[in-house]
């Protein structure tokens, strides 16, 4: 290692300079060699907790996102068209679009859309994770459940009811996917208003 740490300094000494974080992924945007899913989507690649998480980054990168943004579009576009079209000529007895043409561009318009966003809804969960509470009465064992899920003591666990106070939030990774467990004080009537 200290013949790279040497041929380093001599480098920089030479007037080369280390890349900044990004650097590279940012000059290949500013050319056009990425789109700015493609970009953004490096950065979670780097950051990503779960098998779930790669998969869908994968597929933002390899371009599904943005050539559904691109259809979408294509199909607003050539639907403004035909509208326009009809518009400008409504006073001719032309019909440049039939009805039933428009009627299905528009079902297609619809449809992608419906596609996007419930594409959108899975990667929500995906990258945000599962939430899940754990509720339940006093000392019924909430804490070690996280615990036993965990496989760390993360919970205070003790037979004196009331033991947990603050909820307490942790991430787990089951079966490729993201859960966000979080352990509630028991559920009791209280006194204090």
């Amino acid at each position: 290692m200290l013949i790279v740490q040497l041929i380093l300094e001599s480098l920089v000494d030479a007037g080369a300079r280390f890349a900044k974080a990004g650097e590279f992924t940012e000059r290949a945007f500013i050319n056009g060699k990425l789109d700015l899913v493609q970009a953004e989507s490096i950065d979670a690649l780097i950051r990503a907790s779960t098998e779930s998480e790669l998969s869908l980054i994968h597929n933002h990168y390899s371009g599904h996102f943005s050539n559904s943004i691109k259809s979408i579009r294509s199909s607003f576009i050539e639907l403004l068209s035909l509208i326009e079209l009809e518009l400008d000529f409504s006073e001719e007895d032309v019909e440049f679009a039939s009805r039933e043409k428009l009627s299905i561009l528009l079902t297609s318009t619809e449809s992608q859309l419906q596609a996007l966003y419930n594409s959108f809804k899975r990667s929500h969960i995906i990258r945000d994770g599962f939430s899940v509470a754990i509720i339940g009465k006093p000392n019924v064992g909430k804490s070690s459940f996280l615990n036993l899920l965990l496989k760390k003591e993360r919970a205070i666990v003790s037979d004196i009811a009331g033991t947990t106070r603050d909820v307490i939030t942790e991430a787990i990774d089951i079966g490729g996917y993201n859960f966000v467990f979080s352990d509630t004080a028991g559920i009791h009537k209280t006194e204090d208003p």
